[in-house]
């Protein structure tokens, strides 16, 4: 940074030992505090992320399951209506 201010005076000025403040031990541990926090809050937000992402995979998961169970139920109800009916010996319904 000197050689910026030095650079930047006019000619035959003499720059005088400009530097930026060094912050102090309470100013160290607030910055250093304020990173732990962002760190352990971009921790939670990843928990949370992740947390959602396996919901959602349970969610669908457990909805394919019961389509599933849905659907072979059905095909059963139907493949037992179709042999029950054939057994009583009743004919098909005509409608026309």
């Amino acid at each position: 940074m000197r050689s910026v201010v030095r650079h930047s005076l006019l000619p035959g000025a003499v720059a005088l030992g400009i530097t930026s403040p060094t912050p102090s031990p309470g100013q160290l541990d607030s910055a250093t505090q304020g990173e732990q926090q962002l760190e352990r809050f971009q921790q939670l937000g990843s928990s949370i992320n992740l947390a959602i992402q396996h919901a959602l995979v349970f969610a669908i998961h457990a909805l394919t399951l019961f389509a599933e169970l849905l659907h072979e139920t059905l095909l059963r109800c139907s493949r037992f209506r179709l042999a029950f009916g054939r057994r009583q010996g009743r004919p098909p319904s005509r409608h026309g």
